[in-house]
């Protein structure tokens, strides 16, 4: 097996696996100044990618709109990627940047009803004002939270255990509220009477959970991608890791970066608030650019009919909906105006960067479908051929334990390459010329 016909493989490859593991981190421009700006923050001081940043920072500002009551923004989106990839520190990021101003306003909420309790002797009932979850909540504890919040919000880093259990309740209760704008309580209070079930209308659940392929483990990965919380998911795989000396010289961010943000999702709100009675904008009519789209995503999944994760784009055009809603009130708030109707630029802009967030999947279906083995086994008998050139000798020989050091392989990974390969070898030594 030489090197030229390794090299004339690679050269030709289309290898969407190989594309991605060479792409760059670079950002998606919005032309949304506070979504620009806090992606661009949050990007200096984490070792976090920007997709997975404007993905939850898009996610985070969603639930602000939901939150001050526009309604069509909801989505789901979960980190898939390897450890160490930067999940949880873009959340979190995010979570001070965006979601403070909620939490502060909800605790305020609380304050002032637990004083009306104590004024009325505890007449007045107790009511649940979370809404922003990053702990175990419940079912039953999220629909309380649901009669006195409309917008709820999930946000559960490392969540494989829950997941492996398949009936967790929770897993269950976020699975099947997925785009859901009626929510029904059970009635579980029997003096209720003959009332039934509760119904609570214009409800939107908004959802963020990472873990990783290996801590999840093969069978709870395909059971969520066939139909289960992965299923409703936009997905996000990183496998770029950032390069030492483009590390964050700091991983705070200023207080006075967190106040002037904080100022800007405290404005966005305000105006959620006042257009919040506003019947939801429609989208442009005979759109050929979202027909394209729709039919490139019908196509991709297709090709992957044949697998076992056929689905995985089956909710794509669902989230961009919400995505296009999402980008169509920041725009407007950045105006200062209403629209009833989506332009037609920002329906391109929700498509470019669906585009840009389903990039990752190449990487990801590659590495579900076991493609990135094939990959690795390529590179590796290409660094083979080039460690036999340089450790040539007159005998014709080199040592085994030379070679899989070298190309730092476990004895086990080496013996298992070697199978693809036309050499001679013996228990101390390989082969590669028939002198000697």
């Amino acid at each position: 097996m030489l090197i030229n016909e390794f090299e004339n493989q690679q050269s030709n490859a289309t290898d969407r696996t190989f594309q991605q593991k060479n792409r760059k981190d670079t950002p998606y421009l919005f032309g949304i100044n506070l979504l620009d700006n806090v992606v661009e923050t949050i990007h200096r001081h984490t070792v976090s990618s920007y997709m997975q940043i404007s993905a939850i920072a898009l996610l985070d500002l969603s639930y602000v709109l939901a939150y001050g009551g526009l309604r069509g923004t909801s989505f789901y989106l979960f980190d898939l990627s390897p450890s160490g990839g930067g999940k949880d520190s873009a959340a979190n990021q995010s979570f001070d940047l965006l979601l403070n101003p909620i939490m502060k306003l909800q605790n305020e909420r609380k304050q002032l009803h637990d004083a009306m309790r104590i004024d009325s002797d505890d007449k007045i009932p107790p009511k649940s004002f979370h809404c922003i979850h990053t702990t175990d909540v419940t079912p039953q504890a999220t629909y309380r939270a649901f009669e006195t919040t409309k917008a709820q919000y999930p946000r559960l880093g490392e969540i494989s255990n829950k997941m492996r259990k398949k009936e967790d309740s929770l897993m269950i209760f976020i699975t099947e509220s997925y785009g859901r704008s009626t929510l029904v309580q059970p009635n579980y209070k029997k003096d209720l009477g003959p009332s039934g079930d509760l119904i609570i209308d214009g409800i939107s659940l908004h959802f963020y959970g990472n873990s990783n392929i290996r801590m999840m483990g093969r069978s709870t990965l395909m059971f969520h991608l066939q139909g289960g919380l992965l299923n409703r998911c936009i997905l996000l795989y990183n496998p770029l890791t950032r390069a030492f000396e483009d590390r964050p010289e700091s991983y705070d961010i200023p207080y006075s970066t967190q106040e002037s943000i904080h100022s800007e999702v405290e404005s966005l709100l305000a105006y959620a608030q006042k257009y919040s009675e506003m019947v939801k904008p429609s989208m442009p009519r005979n759109n050929e650019e979202y027909t394209r789209f729709e039919r490139e995503i019908y196509t991709r999944s297709e090709e992957l009919r044949e697998t076992d994760i056929a689905d995985i784009f089956k909710r794509t055009i669902q989230n961009l909906n919400a995505i296009i809603l999402t980008l169509h009130y920041l725009k407007c708030w950045q105006q200062q105006k209403w629209l009833d109707t989506v332009e037609q630029s920002t329906v391109s802009l929700g498509i470019g960067f669906m585009r840009y967030l389903i990039e990752g999947y190449d990487a990801l279906i590659d590495e579900i479908l076991g493609v990135k083995k094939d990959r690795r086994d390529e590179n590796n008998l290409l660094k083979l051929e080039k460690k036999i050139k340089e450790l040539a000798n007159p005998t014709g020989r080199i040592p085994h334990r030379e070679l899989y050091r070298s190309l730092h392989l476990s004895r086990q990974e080496y013996d298992e390459l070697l199978k693809l390969t036309k050499y001679r070898s013996d228990k101390r030594f390989l082969t590669y010329s028939d002198f000697g």
